[in-house]
């Protein structure tokens, strides 16, 4: 998504048009496996922040008819199950895949689908047994229904620190995985979905309109007007700052070249 804004010179009346990017976490690591599609540096991007920090989930329709409830349950199905997943690159995609090549579910991912609700859709007609990339902010305010009926469980958190209640029982991703290597492994995998929804200046843009721009989201995020607009949505927003969307980025571009070759392995066909 993109926002487009208008800004003035210090030093004229000409205003200049500045365009904003809301990335999707994992973008951040395309460059970094080497997408010849991703045709830019992350880190070169001034970060701005994020106004939330979301936690993902994976969820299973009624059980994939086998009872499925948490990670160990996929990972000891005997027979496949489908997940639905919009492209390559994004949690629907990746989630699964890392689930299937690192851990050993019986797993296949269709992808195609245009978004969560064509997924949901497919899922509630059968197509489907399960999808990833379920934030807890769309779960809350679009699927709460399915969970109190029974028919959409969360079986897996992206939880790299702190859980949600929501999920209740769901695994939390970190707990499935022992093997220090597949840790280190794991963490660049998943630990993108922490940025959540990452706003990004150009290239370019100057400090002082960064620190403006840094200055103004964490101000957005606590005015009385955006608090409860969240609130209605039973949303606690919980912010990152711009200093630390920059470090993360910047951790992940670190990552030892022979981790992020496996952590590509894992997730792609």
């Amino acid at each position: 998504a993109t926002i487009s804004l208008q800004t003035s010179s210090p030093k004229s009346e000409m205003r200049l048009p500045w365009t904003l990017g809301v990335f999707p976490s994992d973008v951040a690591l395309e460059p970094l496996y080497g997408d010849n599609l991703a045709q830019f540096r992350p880190a070169g991007f001034a970060w701005i922040g994020s106004m939330d920090t979301d936690v993902q989930s994976c969820g299973v329709w009624k059980g994939a008819g086998v009872g499925i409830k948490t990670l160990p349950d996929l990972i000891a199905a005997r027979k496949t199950i489908t997940f639905g997943a919009s492209s390559p690159g994004t949690a629907t995609s990746l989630y699964p895949l890392f689930f299937e090549n690192a851990l050993g579910a019986p797993v296949k991912v269709v992808k195609g689908y245009v978004g969560m609700k064509d997924i949901m859709l497919a899922m509630q007609q059968g197509e489907l047994d399960a999808t990833c990339g379920l934030f807890e902010s769309s779960v809350r305010s679009s699927f709460m229904q399915d969970v109190q009926a029974g028919n959409l469980k969360i079986f897996v958190q992206i939880a790299l620190g702190e859980k949600s209640p929501l999920f209740g029982d769901a695994t939390p991703i970190m707990d499935a995985i022992k093997d220090d290597e597949m840790r280190r492994v794991a963490e660049l995998v998943f630990g993108p979905s922490l940025l959540t929804r990452p706003l990004a200046a150009p290239p370019g843009t100057p400090e002082d309109r960064v620190a403006a721009l840094r200055a103004g989201l964490l101000a957005t995020v606590k005015d009385e007007e955006t608090i409860a607009a969240a609130q209605k949505m039973d949303m606690t927003l919980q912010p990152k700052s711009g200093e630390e969307v920059e470090r993360m980025i910047g951790e992940f571009q670190a990552t030892p070249a022979e981790l992020v070759k496996k952590a590509y392995a894992y997730t792609h066909e």
